[in-house]
């Protein structure tokens, strides 16, 4: 036995199997290098096979701690693994989970225990008992974000933890709503989640200490107290329209890479995707030889005193050229020119072919409505559904808006605007007053090697 109980023995050897450092004598003793694990390095038992290996580690490491610090070299070793995964994998977070379980099981019996509990360490308590009540009650969002809000105090690597779970439990409801799982796959996965979220917060919150937790955990004021009536608490009526501040810091900076179109025929909308390319509609540039003729003008907008602020003009270049009359489409290259700031400067918008929104989900549009200055519409906006290659949402545009790209709420380019008015939506012919965008799901497999890769992106 090796002092663990058994489910939590069987979930560490499970997640130590996974790590490469268990390949080998070789590889272990080069593992316990670290300065943390250096005490064990010479006592490590030897193993013919992956699973002895494992088997024989945990048994020698369990008891152990070390004689500065106390703590067990069970969970510094969990630690020294956790240093080098990438926190995107999945055994990241569960080897950070393990962790925290651990290091409350193989506390240093032999050291006093935390001092008395005090108000602020009731109140983590309480704070805790909220989350798991939320989560009881299928309030996943909100516990995860109360509790990525207040780790973020105390760990900024589990506030990273957090906020991975917290978009893996975006991506699942949004793959379960466009109906891309079953609904048992969803169940499982939520149950997961769940599970993980719930495992740290004992360790990091109900067991914290006054020292270690610097600040008490956000509580509601008792309206009670001073109100002669009670109030109804405050809800999220429908959708969640909260938004960080840092939210309008994100647009700003995109807002940078969407420029107005000035071609002999009229006046349009378009933006920067990478590699000096430029994205627009096929409508607003059909052909090279317009597109020869045209302008990229970036920056014309209104500062904070309604001033038009100084523009920057552009040359296209026609010798990278690729269009789509089906799906009304067309990427050109933009010239740099010498005597104007780099194209780098204005940046580039990342465009996500693998982000197909929902219906009832939140859209923004950065456009030269009337080929006017730049504006956005943030408010009102919903995806009212999809048909074939076309995105339909609620949003103010106007002509010369065509060729504006078409954000989700991480900003990133999900479609390209290209109309609005009373549109088919279907293959019925039902007809609604609308507005209508491209796919960014539909482009990139027509847009073959003018599709920019993370990679392309250009520095703003």
């Amino acid at each position: 036995m090796t002092g663990l109980p058994v489910h939590l023995h069987t979930r560490v050897r499970e997640a130590l199997l996974e790590t490469r450092p268990l390949d080998s004598d070789e590889a272990l003793r080069a593992m316990f290098a670290d300065d943390s694990l250096s005490p064990w390095q010479h006592g490590l038992p030897q193993a013919t096979s992956r699973d002895e290996r494992t088997d024989k580690l945990i048994a020698y490491l369990v008891g152990k701690y070390r004689a500065d610090t106390h703590e067990n070299a069970m969970v510094l070793l969990l630690g020294a693994l956790i240093r080098h995964i990438d926190p995107a994998d999945a055994l990241y977070g569960r080897l950070t989970t393990l962790s925290n379980e651990l290091a409350l099981e193989l506390r240093d019996k032999s050291q006093p225990h935390s001092p008395t509990e005090g108000p602020r360490t009731s109140m983590l308590r309480d704070f805790a008992s909220g989350l798991r009540e939320q989560v009881a009650h299928g309030n996943v969002q909100f516990a995860l974000d109360r509790l990525r809000n207040y780790i973020g105090v105390l760990d900024p690597a589990l506030c990273s933890q957090i906020q991975a779970d917290v978009d893996r439990y975006c991506r699942l409801r949004r793959d379960s709503e466009k109906g891309e799982l079953s609904s048992r796959k969803v169940e499982s996965e939520e149950q997961l989640l769940l599970e993980t979220l719930l495992a740290l917060l004992p360790p990091r919150l109900v067991q914290a200490s006054a020292e270690y937790c610097p600040v008490v955990p956000p509580n509601f004021v008792v309206r009670e107290k001073y109100l002669s009536s009670p109030l109804p608490f405050e809800r999220i009526l429908g959708v969640n329209n909260l938004k960080q501040i840092a939210w309008i810091q994100h647009g700003l900076q995109a807002s940078k890479s969407v420029c107005r179109i000035l071609t002999p025929e009229g006046l349009a909308t378009g933006f920067m995707i990478g590699r000096g390319l430029l994205m627009t509609n096929n409508h607003v540039l059909p052909n090279a030889s317009l597109a020869i003729e045209s302008l990229a003008e970036f920056n014309y907008q209104s500062d904070f005193d309604g001033n038009v602020q100084g523009t920057c003009r552009y040359k296209l270049d026609t010798a990278r050229f690729h269009t789509s009359t089906a799906l009304d489409y067309t990427i050109v290259g933009v010239s740099e020119a010498a005597e104007k700031p780099p194209l780098a400067s204005w940046g580039c918008l990342f465009v996500n072919a693998n982000a197909d929104p929902v219906r009832g989900e939140h859209v923004v549009i950065v456009q030269h409505p009337n080929g006017g200055l730049k504006q956005i519409v943030v408010t009102a906006n919903q995806v009212t559904g999809c048909w074939q290659h076309r995105l339909y949402y609620t949003t103010d545009t106007m002509p010369g808006s065509s060729g504006s790209p078409v954000f989700n709420d991480l900003w990133e380019v999900i479609a390209l605007h290209r109309a609005g008015g009373h549109l088919p939506v279907n293959s019925t012919g039902t007809t609604q007053f609308i507005n209508e965008g491209v796919l960014m799901s539909t482009i990139r497999p027509d847009a073959c090697d003018y599709w920019p890769e993370l990679s392309d992106r250009l520095a703003p």
